[in-house]
């Protein structure tokens, strides 16, 4: 099945702001981020199901080079990306 990505306006603030954030510790920095993020979009697009639900059907994918969660939702045949978490934050706060 082909699933379409959706990105929550929440997701892509906290996307540009973590950009914005490493850029300004090191140069490239930010990309890296960025096109790390962007390969975990494509491993959630091609096997959704693959991270694991946490809660109400909630799944979530640790980065591994980043201390970032994706949390996001399978609806039919859309991903729904809700946030771009940073591990260190309040985790009340994901969604």
């Amino acid at each position: 099945m082909i699933y379409k990505l959706k990105l929550r306006k929440r997701a892509v603030n906290q996307m540009q702001k973590s950009y914005d954030f490493y850029e300004s510790k090191s140069i490239a920095l930010g990309e890296k981020f960025i096109s790390t993020v962007e390969k975990y979009f494509e491993r959630i697009s091609n096997n959704p199901k693959h991270f694991q639900i946490k809660r109400e059907e909630i799944r979530e994918a640790y980065i591994k080079v980043f201390p970032f969660v994706i949390v996001y939702q399978i609806i039919k045949d859309t991903i729904i990306i809700y946030s771009i978490f940073h591990t260190s934050r309040n985790p009340s706060k994901k969604k």
